[in-house]
Order: C-alpha cells, then structure tokens, then sequence
C-alpha cells in the first residue's frame, strides 16, 4: 500500500506520535485525519476514579470499524484491553524511555517539595508512586496537554506534576523537567500502538519490520503437579527444557529442577511470607518476555486452580506478551485417587466444589462433596460454618498432608469434632468433606 488514511487525537503530542510511526515506513504517504474523542472532551472526568476504558480511543475505534481511517495511533498504554470487537493491534513501535518526570515551580526536585504542596497525577499508579515517596504531599488530580499543565504550575494553581518522560522527548520539552523521578511505570508507557480492523494481513506486512513484539519471547505457565515429580505432564517437562529462565513457586522439587538448564528464579509465597507479591511476579516474567527469553512460570497443582493464573495471563497479555497454559494435575484431583476417596459417587455424591479456605469468611456453595484448598488454620471455622448452614456434624472430613510425596499422612475427622478443635494440622493441607470420605474408611 502506498497511501494511508490514519486517525489520532487531535493534540500536539498525538500528531507527532502518528510522524514518528510514519517516519518508520519511508515511501508510504499517507492522510491524517484528527479529532478529539470523549475523553479529550470531557476533562471533567478525573483518571484516578476508574475511568472507561476507552476514554481516549472510543471515537478512533468507530472510525476504524467503519473504514472511516485504515490504522489508527495511540500511545500504548491508553489502549483497553481488551481492544473493541473487531479491532487489533497490528504493531508495537519503539522502545523508548518509559520513566516518568517531574515539573515543578523554580525546578524544584520532588524530595524538596514542601509539606502539602499540590502535585498533579495522571493515574492511581501515579498517585500511589508519589505518595509512597512523599507520603505529606497533596496527589491532584489533573488533565489537559502538556503546555496545559505547565501554565497551572505557572499559574501557581499546582505546585508540580508527574508527566512520562517519552511525552517531553517527543514534544522538545526535555529542559522544562526538573528531574527524572524512580517511579513504577505502565509497562507500556513511551510506546506507539498501530491499530488497524481485523483481517487487513496488507497493513501487518507494511508494518512488521517495525514490529517489536517479534522479539519478545513467550511465557509458558507450567502446573507441576500436586509433588511428585512422576506426575509433571510430558508438555511441562518440554517447555522446562526449551525455557531460558523458570519462575518456581512453593512446593515445587527443587532439585528435580536441577536436570533443566535454566535460569532458576524462586518467587514463592506461603502463609504471611511472600518473597515477592503478585504485582512483582508479573513485572518480572514481563522484562524477560520483553528481552526475549523463554519463560516458564511454574506453579504446584494446576495453574489455573486458586494459583493466580488467570490474572498473570490476562498482565501478560494486556502487555502483548504470547502466553501459553499447560494443564497440570491439581492437588484437588489428585488426593482423590492417591487417597481412594472419590469425590463424585454413584448414590452418595453427585456434586463437587472446590473452594480456598484462605480467608475464614469462605462461602461454602451448595455440593455434595467439598474440596478445602489452604486451609489448615481455618479449617476449625468452616467445619463450624458448614454444620451452621444446614450440614450433619457427623458428617465424615479427611485432611491429607503431603499429597503424592513420600511422607504423605491421612487425618480422618468429622466437622463436629473439627469444629470444637483448634489442633494445628501441618500443611500443605488439602481437605475432603463429604459422604464419600466414608468410603474411605471402609477400604
């Protein structure tokens, strides 16, 4: 193709967004169409109170869904995920600088800012970010352009504000920053998204030399298993074996680990001891995605059984990384057979749930057999809450530590003697109530 029609916001920093994306593919003309979308007229909405998702680009997408523009540019990180039906991104340009910056009255640096001074945010992240480093400082919200919010610091109407460093590159506005703040960033931010309608492969190709997700690398979630190493899928033994680096949870045989030539990174968590929190676990499978490797991130059980799996997927996606789930033998399945207690049995139990017993506030659905996953220090409450809500005190409980290793130990109990009991059961734990753990005690 050698003319485009392509759609932008209509300020100075989209425009100059939508040259550089040009810029990139010499001998391509094309026509620039622009005009304000929702967001850009409604400053009255504030970006720290959950904002639509498509505040910024509602009114491109329409075009683009009705052939109005062939692609339209965004800054990367004001892009919903998901993207509106019909639409894709057909690229990801730069890697530019992704820190943010401070402008402040007289360049004055964010440690010296005095006690309550108005600084101006853009978002939660923001908001959170400069209030962890200067707890006594008043987090504004605030809109408008670049120049917009410089004249309110002029003005004296704020005392500074937090902008991306990539938007001051880009506008030449590099010297008005009083200096570059360590701030947590949107993983995306200082990049370019192109946006085109689906099924348009001509736009992909002109495009995908700039392309920088062809270098990213793939992320692989990996369920282990209950323990034993026996039980670890041939495809998760694969996708160790490929991996550059592994990113191993709790509960994992570290030194069957061993045999594989990757990198090792433990970001494990159990009970309040956490060696990193969900948030940096993502980042960090994300850098190295974004650096090419080959990640596997590798859970016990099954990666998408309480093991916060879903929500790593969905990061990861959001960010553009390939993501790809093998299924592993969750613990809840597998205390089952490696007990000989069927959770399902004909004439006893036609219904199964499994549930967390994390929190002493579970809700216990309606089934008629349960499977309790972390609940060793609660188990005492929810045996008290299920004979509240209607369940026989009598009814049977097994609790089996260890499951599928070699010190694997059964505990059988009933919720009435549970429910009466603060005995601390070793953990990892997983639980069986029901009918069927009779079955259990008959073999």
């Amino acid at each position: 193709m050698n003319y485009l029609k392509v759609i932008s916001r209509k300020s100075q920093l989209a425009v100059l967004q939508v040259k550089e994306v040009m810029d990139s593919c010499p001998g391509v003309d094309y026509g620039l169409l622009t005009l304000e979308t929702f967001g850009d007229k409604h400053k009255e909405i504030s970006l720290l109170e959950n904002p639509p998702a498509d505040l910024f680009t509602r009114e491109l997408d329409i075009a683009l869904l009705e052939d109005t523009a062939d692609i339209a540019i965004h800054s990367a990180k004001d892009l919903p995920y998901p993207l509106a039906a019909g639409l894709e991104v057909i690229a990801l340009l730069g890697n530019f600088d992704h820190t943010d910056s401070l402008i402040s009255r007289n360049n004055i640096s964010l440690k010296e800012l005095p006690v309550g001074s108005k600084v101006g945010v853009s978002s939660p992240l923001r908001r959170k970010e400069l209030l962890a480093f200067h707890p006594e400082l008043d987090a504004v919200g605030i809109r408008g352009t670049i120049d917009e919010r410089i004249a309110l610091v002029d003005s004296g109407s704020i005392d500074a504000f937090i902008v991306a460093t990539s938007a001051l590159h880009r506008l030449g506005l590099s010297d008005q920053a009083a200096e570059v703040v360590s701030f947590e960033t949107p993983p995306l931010q200082g990049k370019l998204a192109v946006v085109a309608k689906i099924g348009r492969p001509e736009l992909k190709a002109l495009f995908e030399k700039q392309d920088i997700r062809t270098r990213f690398g793939k992320v692989t979630l990996v369920g282990f298993g209950p323990g034993d190493p026996d039980l670890l899928t041939i495809a998760g033994d694969r996708s160790m074996g490929e991996a550059d680096v592994i990113f191993l949870d709790d509960l994992v045989d570290r030194d069957f680990l061993e045999r594989y030539k990757a990198e090792k990174f433990y970001v494990g968590k159990r009970r309040h001891c956490h060696s990193y929190e969900q948030e940096q676990i993502n980042r960090l499978m994300l850098v190295a995605a974004m650096e090419g490797k080959k990640v596997v991130r590798l859970k016990g059980g099954d990666s998408m059984i309480f093991a916060h799996g879903g929500e790593e997927v969905e990061f990861l996606k959001s960010n553009f990384i390939s993501v790809k789930v093998i299924p592993g033998i969750s613990t809840g399945t597998a205390v089952a057979s490696l007990t000989q207690i069927p959770l399902t049995l004909r004439g006893i139990a036609k219904s199964v749930a499994f549930i967390t017993g994390h929190a002493a506030d579970v809700q216990l659905p309606v089934a008629d057999t349960l499977v309790c996953f972390m609940a060793g220090s609660t188990i005492h409450l929810i045996a008290a809450k299920a004979i509240a809500e209607g369940r026989d005190p009598k009814t049977p409980v097994a609790l089996v530590y260890n499951v599928s290793l070699p010190d694997q130990k059964e505990y059988l109990s009933t919720l009435e003697l549970l429910s009466k009991s603060d005995y601390k059961y070793p953990t990892p734990i997983i639980i069986i109530i029901g009918e069927v753990v009779s079955f259990r005690k008959n073999n």
